[in-house]
């Protein structure tokens, strides 16, 4: 499971989440990580998202129109799957934080992918 969203419009933040099903000790599965937008999610930007299972990682990067920010999970486990659900638009609970305007989706899969 790999999520993005914005998690704070006003200056705020890009939100990244998965999950490791092998944590170090009790509590939650999930993770998350942060990239700080400063508004500038309101004019082009590029978001990666990715997870290897050969390296156990994951990468967010997002390109901004004049900076590129990046962050890493590592030691990262993800049961394969035979199904995949991809959803693009808005939250019901946000409605306003996307205005619906995407271009050039891609998912992918299989080697050199990551």
């Amino acid at each position: 499971m790999l999520n993005a969203w914005v998690g704070q419009p006003e200056g705020g933040i890009l939100n990244f989440a998965t999950y490791s099903y092998e944590t170090n000790g009790p509590g939650s599965p999930n993770l998350a990580k942060n990239i700080a937008h400063k508004d500038r999610h309101l004019r082009w930007h590029f978001i990666y998202f990715g997870y290897s299972w050969k390296e156990k990682r994951a990468r967010a990067f997002v390109r901004f129109f004049n900076d590129d920010q990046e962050q890493q999970f590592k030691n990262i486990n993800h049961f394969l799957t035979e199904r995949f659900l991809v959803y693009l638009g808005v939250d019901i609970k946000n409605p306003n934080h996307f205005n619906g305007k995407l271009a050039y989706v891609a998912f992918t899969l299989g080697k050199g992918a990551f």
